[in-house]
């Protein structure tokens, strides 16, 4: 038995002929409601109609037109917002002129900047501290200040030898701190008067006075030795004023007065203005400019006195009428020493501090150079020796004119 779906199937041929397609559709459709959603059967009686449409053949222009806007395009790149100071980028749809003003602009910008960085000390890099830390080191080894590390030894073997003669160094800096604290009293009591013998000569006076400097900062730099003694070579770097004199190496102090040298030269760059301002209104015969003009300066400006005068940055008024009175003292003492003469009995060393303490350039001078010019300061103030505060005016007149060397 044929299931009915294939009877009605097999009815299709014997009602429709080929002729009558057309003319019989509605049998076609009443037969075809008949037919279950099983899958259809092609019988050879099928007729299989096609048309055929005549496709234009497409435009190749077009054609690259509707691909061309058909394919998505690139995403626009947005501007990038710069939360810092400097110039803005143009974008690339600006005219001529605008990119010749935003480059004008960008050269003026890096002018500016470069200007600046100069001004301000610029800090090392990791690796410029790695290769300072290890100049010092071969410089020690050098001078004979720390052994060489055994041929044989490792990493660790070298890095434990490096510790041990750091510390050696260290303790033997503090120890001479501690031999020298007899010699400053025996010293200090003579200066007072209330010891015998005779008056201390400058090279005494000085010692005493870096010596008291060292002993405040003794206990500090104990401690951190003990804390963290291997950050001592970075602190060296960073902030030499903590150390003391007697646990600082050659090479760190050549570098300590270059830093001051550079910051002196930086401080005139911002402030050399406003001191040829105070010159200009120097009053007196020789001219002097009073104490109390410091008054009238900013902060800025007076830290930048500080630097030229090679004195601390703290409290920079106070700290520049001491350190002119300090170098009073010390005039008179080197008046007194060598103004008979004539004849500068400073070592190399000696002559560069004194004339760095006043603000007198020297750098890259030879020492026949160097001596006229401190003997020229001494003939200077020596007039004054009798009038102290016209003396201070007189210096302070004399450091604010520092002109640094071309070199």
């Amino acid at each position: 038995m044929f299931s009915p779906a294939r009877r009605n199937a097999s009815l299709i041929p014997s009602i429709v002929r080929r002729t009558d397609l057309y003319r019989h559709s509605s049998i076609l459709n009443a037969h075809a409601s008949l037919v279950t959603r099983s899958a259809p059967i092609l019988l050879p009686s099928h007729v299989l109609l096609h048309r055929y449409y005549s496709a234009p053949t497409p435009d190749p222009g077009s054609q690259n037109q509707r691909d061309a806007a058909a394919s998505p395009r690139p995403p626009t790149k947005e501007p990038k917002i710069v939360l810092r100071p400097g110039p803005v980028k143009t974008s690339t749809n600006t005219s001529t002129a605008g990119k010749k003003s935003s480059s004008s602009a960008k050269k003026d910008a890096s002018s500016t900047h470069a200007s600046a960085s100069s001004h301000s000390p610029s800090p090392l890099h990791p690796h410029e501290v790695k290769e300072t830390v290890a100049k010092d080191l071969e410089e020690a080894y050098v001078h004979g200040l720390f052994k060489p590390p055994p041929p044989d030894a490792g990493t660790l073997g070298k890095w434990w030898h490096t510790i041990v003669q750091y510390t050696k160094f260290y303790y033997n800096g503090v120890k001479m701190v501690a031999t020298r604290t007899p010699q400053a009293r025996d010293i200090r009591a003579r200066l007072k008067g209330t010891a015998p013998g005779p008056a201390p000569t400058r090279a005494e006076v000085r010692m005493l006075a870096l010596h008291e400097q060292d002993v405040k900062k003794v206990w500090p730099f104990i401690t951190l030795v003990i804390i963290a003694e291997e950050l001592i070579p970075l602190v060296a770097i960073w902030a030499p004023w903590m150390l003391p004199s007697t646990c600082v190496l050659p090479t760190q102090s050549a570098r300590i007065l270059e830093e001051r040298h550079r910051a002196a030269v930086q401080g005139v760059a911002r402030s050399g203005e406003v001191f040829a301002q105070l010159r200009a209104a120097a009053e007196g015969d020789p001219k002097r400019v009073s104490l109390a003009a410091l008054a009238g300066l900013s902060r800025p400006a007076l830290q930048d006195l500080c630097r030229i005068l090679h004195a601390s940055t703290f409290f920079p008024k106070r700290r520049i009428e001491r350190h002119l009175r300090t170098i009073a003292a010390d005039d008179s003492l080197l008046i007194r020493e060598i103004m008979p003469s004539k004849r500068v009995g400073l070592n190399d060393a000696e002559l560069a501090e004194a004339l760095a303490e006043r603000g007198i350039p020297h750098e890259g001078l030879p020492r026949k150079q160097q001596e006229p010019l401190l003997l020229t300061w001494l003939e200077d103030v020596a007039r004054f020796e009798e009038k102290p505060e016209e003396g201070l005016e007189r210096r302070l007149y004399l450091a604010l004119g520092y002109t640094p060397l071309s070199r």
